[in-house]
């Protein structure tokens, strides 16, 4: 990539950007034809320059969806480090774009799971709750992510989302439920009081089948919520 353009998208310069394509008509196409590679999308993201990301998606629409070396696309990224500005910028160009999956078949909610975002959850999941129950190829939620992860909010705020599905269609057949959740260095009372009275609900709640579904190592959210003797 042209380090004009590198540093047209760290610095959020749009009027380079535009000079750069008066200069050069072809110089997103020439990006844009190079596999697993950033572009200046992923580049804008990373700087935290929501116009320019913002520009340089209406230019360039391919570029959201774009993997880069990392098999990560601009999407995922902004959903990763909870640029919830770009990432309801995009849905709402192109709603299919939650369901999108990245490397190990991530999604966009996989991905701020792990991270907590709650507003960008938020947005992901009005109006595509069923990406709750995508899969990526480890058989692992969001559920199961934000457990690992340690991200309280976001588990409580997943988890009422879950309990809001009417009779479902999406989920499989129920497992037996476990109980296993790394401990909370760090969390406060008031924290580890919530989550306590979170499992407790769950534990009570056996028709909550998303919770059931086993990961690779056959853990289940419940399983992982105990793990760590934290209980």
């Amino acid at each position: 990539m042209d380090e004009r353009l590198i540093g047209a998208a760290q610095t959020g310069d749009v009027e380079t950007l535009y000079n750069l394509i008066q200069g050069d008509p072809f110089v997103l196409n020439k990006i844009d034809r190079v596999s697993l590679v950033d572009t200046p999308l992923h580049v804008a993201i990373s700087a935290n320059q929501t116009h320019f990301a913002k520009e340089i998606a209406s230019l360039k629409s391919s570029f959201v969806v774009k993997l880069n070396q990392y098999r990560c696309s601009p999407i995922h990224l902004a959903s990763m480090v909870g640029q919830a500005e770009i990432v309801k910028e995009l849905i709402t160009i192109d709603p299919k774009l939650r369901l999108l999956k990245g490397q190990e078949k991530t999604t966009l909610l996989h991905c701020t799971a792990m991270a907590g975002h709650t507003d960008v959850i938020s947005l992901l999941l009005d109006g595509c709750p069923q990406s709750l129950m995508e899969l990526t190829i480890w058989n692992v939620t969001a559920l199961h992510l934000v457990v690992t992860s340690n991200q309280l909010e976001a588990f409580k705020l997943l988890f009422e989302w879950r309990k809001s599905f009417k009779t479902s269609r999406l989920v499989p057949p129920p497992f037996y439920l476990h109980w296993k959740v790394p401990n909370y260095n760090g969390w406060s009372k008031r924290e580890v009081e919530d989550f306590e009275i979170i499992k407790d609900g769950l534990e009570k709640i056996r028709r909550e089948e998303v919770l059931n579904w086993k990961d690779k190592g056959g853990n289940t959210v419940l399983h992982l919520a105990t793990s760590t003797k934290c209980w």
